[in-house]
């Protein structure tokens, strides 16, 4: 089967960093739970029949991340509970996230997994790096885990990336179909890290705090910034909301480094979401990512999975889109096996978004 319209990845002079391990497919919370291993499996098969890893994409293994880089986010009470669950080997942390003998260890590697590709990213040894890891992390926050997470990936690479570089500040883009409520909560005082959020409005799910209200406190004022979109908004929406917010707040913000926490969940084949973007889309939304990284932080990129749970179409394909656009592929690369439906556009909500700005930046 082929996958793709044009020419072969091979082609292209880019290299890629995919930071990976097996073990990252051997985790599971439950046969039926959406958060399990053909998240990465399908993905990781189209990255084989098109021959990508090996040639412009190298896989990279990591290392678990330390109890010192994890205690830097997370309590140590909320640690100790969740290793003393993870060796019983049952027992569920929130409603929707189940504890098995694997969550230690696996939530470790993804946190371990996020830090090596932000320090790839800024050692700038590949034109961009990629943690292609789970389980996903942007809903764990300081002292609980929920919404799959168990520690927060981002927010560790980010800390550590700080402590271990002369990096200076980092700006999170966020486009997950759900809010990054943990992450938004580990920064929401640190004026040294940019915190934006591009999601689905929707009052019933997680903490409820990614109202466009929510920008940060103390020293923090400004640094935090959501997007909520409304149900069914698709590529122009996301676009829009990247050139209007984004990227200008983000520029006169001055990053260091860009971390992109990349969720497939606003797909629209994906269960677990109401947002109609295309695989496309996402490579447009990389794409622009990728300029301004090079624009504004000397190439630093670093690409972290979050969530994406149609792993039979929206994860892969749109996967696929997001390899090709760091690769410096063509525009519309890839196509779907469905037709996306009709798409909003968000206008007012994006006039909303940055009317809450306004406060804090020029825009």
């Amino acid at each position: 089967m082929t996958y793709l319209e044009r020419e072969s990845f091979s082609e292209y002079d880019q290299s890629l960093a995919l930071v990976y391990d097996k073990k990252y497919t051997q985790y599971m919370q439950g046969t039926t739970h959406p958060e399990r291993p053909e998240r990465l499996v399908y993905s990781l098969d189209m990255m084989r029949e098109e021959s990508l890893i090996g040639d412009v994409i190298q896989k990279v293994t990591p290392e678990s991340a330390s109890l010192d880089s994890i205690q830097q986010v997370h309590t140590n009470r909320y640690l100790q509970r969740l290793y003393r669950q993870s060796r019983k080997g049952s027992g569920s942390i929130s409603a929707d996230t189940k504890i098995t003998d694997q969550t230690w260890t696996a939530a470790r590697l993804a946190a371990g997994g996020a830090i090596r590709a932000a320090e790839l990213a800024w050692e700038q040894q590949y034109d961009s790096a990629y943690a292609f890891t789970r389980p996903p992390g942007h809903h764990a926050l300081p002292d609980r885990a929920h919404g799959f997470c168990f520690l927060n990936n981002t927010a560790i690479a980010t800390k550590a990336i700080r402590q271990e570089t002369d990096c200076s500040r980092v700006a999170i883009w966020d486009i997950d179909a759900h809010h990054c409520d943990g992450t938004q909560r580990v920064f929401y005082e640190d004026s040294d890290v940019l915190v934006t959020s591009i999601h689905e409005e929707d009052a019933t799910k997680f903490l409820n705090i990614g109202g466009t209200e929510y920008t940060g406190e103390g020293e923090g004022r400004g640094r935090t910034v959501n997007i909520p979109l409304p149900p069914q908004a698709g590529d122009d929406a996301y676009q829009a909301a990247v050139e209007q917010i984004a990227q200008p707040i983000s520029e006169s913000f001055s990053p260091d480094i860009l971390l992109l926490e990349i969720g497939f969940d606003a797909h629209f084949g994906d269960a677990l979401s109401q947002m109609h973007l295309t695989a496309n889309g996402y490579g447009d939304l990389v794409r622009k990512a990728q300029n301004f990284a090079n624009t504004h932080c000397d190439g630093r990129l670093g690409l972290i999975l979050s969530g994406g749970y149609d792993f039979t179409a929206g994860l892969p394909y749109s996967n696929l889109a997001t390899l090709n656009a760091l690769l410096g592929g063509p525009e519309d690369f890839v196509t779907e096996p469905n037709q996306p439906p009709t798409q909003v556009t968000g206008e007012n909500h994006i006039t909303r978004a940055r009317e809450a700005q306004a406060h804090h930046w020029s825009l």
